[in-house]
């Protein structure tokens, strides 16, 4: 039988684009995106699937839960402003999933991707209790081309401009429908 994830389910109104927010997610080695439930935390989701992420017999590494979910490649996002990651672990799909959360949040709450800082830290090892990392504070425009495919920043031009100017995307819309329609009278 093949081992699957526990995902608690939300209660309460969520809101993935949120400061406030905390604890929002995991992102996996395959680049699926675990939000948290309401009130839970990175290291209670590890907890609630250890029989998923650790061998019979096996323990946390250091005791960290979440370093050793980093060691194995998965993403820590507290926010999409904020999040940890052990760069040498993770896969390509995953920081392309990171990089698309990432722009649809810069999307909808209309921030200057040029601007706006995201803070990620890269969790070198574990010493003790310790992490040891390297933290680094980049443009949102710097992390999406960083982590991103071919079409993320494609995505997120075109999302800022129907955002600026919702009138000019729906009659580029509606001229394209008409275009085809033409073209497909002759």
């Amino acid at each position: 039988m093949a081992k699957s994830l526990k995902l608690q389910s939300f209660t309460k109104k969520y809101k993935k684009c949120s400061l406030a927010t905390t604890s929002l997610a995991w992102i996996s080695p395959d680049g699926t995106v675990y939000y948290l439930g309401n009130e839970e935390f990175h290291t209670e989701f590890a907890e609630d699937n250890q029989d998923y992420f650790l061998e019979p017999g096996r323990d946390w590494i250091g005791g960290s839960k979440n370093y050793t979910l980093m060691s194995m490649g998965w993403i820590k996002v507290s926010n999409f402003r904020d999040f940890a990651m052990q760069v040498s672990s993770v896969s390509k799909d995953a920081m392309e999933a990171l990089a698309y959360l990432i722009v649809e949040c810069i999307i909808e709450e209309g921030i200057n991707p040029e601007m706006d800082l995201i803070t990620y830290i890269n969790v070198k090892d574990l010493r003790g209790n310790r992490f040891i990392e390297q933290k680094h504070s980049l443009s949102a425009w710097d992390v999406v081309e960083m982590f991103g495919d071919d079409f993320v920043g494609e995505y997120l031009l075109d999302g800022l401009e129907r955002k600026s100017n919702p009138a000019s995307s729906l009659r580029s819309i509606a001229l394209a429908g008409l275009a085809g329609y033409l073209f497909a009278k002759k």
